[in-house]
């Protein structure tokens, strides 16, 4: 993945992860790329169940295998909200 398709991998940190951002991110992918919609959805679905679960290597693989890591902050956000509900 290069930085013109998302989040630049050498970065420790994003540099946007503003929700109007990711919310619009997240549009543009399901209006012009269906398959890596439904992809970033099922796959944030999963880490949010692993996260609750208290599964951290699967969470984090899911992570790494990702095709935006940027776009799936959303989904580490919601991931640790739930696992912190959960405990």
């Amino acid at each position: 993945m290069s930085s013109d398709k998302g989040a630049d991998l050498k970065r420790k940190f994003f540099k946007n992860t503003s929700a109007e951002y990711l919310m619009a991110k997240c549009k543009n992918l399901e209006k012009y790329n269906m398959d890596k919609f439904c992809r970033f959805i099922h796959m944030g679905k999963a880490m949010i169940d692993y996260a609750t679960d208290g599964d951290l290597k699967n969470f984090k693989r899911l992570f790494q295998e990702s095709d935006d890591k940027e776009l799936m902050y959303w989904h580490v956000q919601k991931g640790f909200k739930a696992a912190v509900k959960n405990k």
